[in-house]
């Protein structure tokens, strides 16, 4: 790919601490021929230039209405990341090709099954525990269902499978975690968790033949309001939550969602989440984890289950949703 695609590829894909739309943005990233960048960059203040979170000198000048202009001559040798930002990079562009070293994920082909609407296999646990919120075209999906088209996927060549979540819920989207340690009623054996473990772990390994990675949707941000407080905490951590805060859980809960929202100024809640995180991929086996809501957790945190998590299994994938 030559490096103006790639740099219009990148513009399609910007790498964000705050929202697309509200906080600084890039609206034009020029590569020149010189090996540096012509930028614009939307934003409400002056702001500094950041090459991998590192200031540089280059300075962006004011151009009308919340517009900068700007031009880099040079980079430091290496930069994957430009940034812009007052005090740190609040918003990022990538402007360098990624290689194995520093992207070892980019041969991995994900499919993303959600998991209700995807394939029935057994009837006898549809709507199982349901006693929320389900969609209207819930089709009953559940890992038998899987365990079935695991040769289908095989066939896609997709080599990862990226499942919604498949814990112990009350609803058919499975993001009201009851225990993040069980698996859900409808996806698997009401009434018997230990069948449907059984179950998750013949589903992994029947992809892992097929050279199919398993990657577990878990959201850590949140559970729900009838979170299991004994079978859903092995470590007696006593995880504490606090009311809603953020304006998207304000919307969650004019939805009567019931949520409940973690504490992440409570160390032992921070220790419950980063130990669910840890178990699915170290104990479990599962390749990645999909981590929802990245925005509304703090940054630290992440930070901290990142660190852990490549200590323990630094092969594992992790990615998480922002928008």
């Amino acid at each position: 790919m030559s490096r103006v695609l790639h740099a219009l590829f990148a513009g399609l894909a910007l790498v964000a601490a705050g929202t697309a739309t509200a906080g600084p943005h890039f609206t034009h990233v020029q590569p020149l021929a010189d090996g540096g960048f012509d930028l614009v960059v939307v934003a409400d203040r002056p702001l500094e230039l950041f090459a991998d979170g590192r200031p540089i000198d280059a300075t962006l000048e004011a151009a009308g209405k919340d517009r900068y202009t700007g031009r880099v001559t040079s980079l430091p040798p290496g930069t994957r990341f430009l940034g812009a930002g007052e005090d740190a990079p609040e918003v990022a562009i990538q402007v360098a090709m990624d290689t194995p070293e520093t992207a070892p994920f980019n041969d991995w082909i994900v499919y993303h099954i959600m998991v209700a609407y995807f394939n029935n296999g057994a009837r006898g646990n549809d709507r199982a525990n349901m006693r929320r919120w389900t969609h209207k075209n819930y089709a009953g999906g559940d890992l038998q269902g899987i365990l079935a088209k695991v040769d289908y996927l095989a066939d896609l060549n997709v080599n990862a499978v990226w499942f919604s979540p498949i814990f112990q819920s009350e609803t058919s989207h499975g993001y009201d975690v009851q225990n993040y340690y069980r698996i859900g009623d409808a996806v698997a054996v009401p009434g018997d968790p230990e069948a449907s473990l059984a179950l998750f772990r013949q589903v992994r390994d029947a992809l892992r033949e097929r050279d199919i990675r398993t990657i577990l949707d878990v959201p850590l941000n949140h559970a729900a309001g009838s979170y299991d407080r004994r079978a859903g905490d092995p470590g007696r951590l006593r995880p504490k939550h606090t009311r809603v805060r953020q304006e998207a859980e304000k919307v969650w809960e004019s939805w009567n969602a019931g949520f409940q929202y973690w504490n992440f100024s409570h160390e032992r809640t921070r220790r419950f989440l980063k130990d669910v995180a840890l178990h699915w991929l170290v104990e479990e086996g599962a390749d990645g984890l999909r981590m929802d809501y990245v925005r509304g957790v703090p940054h630290d945190f992440w930070a901290e289950l990142y660190s852990e998590v490549k200590a323990a299994k630094p092969g594992a994938f992790l990615f998480g949703e922002a928008w």
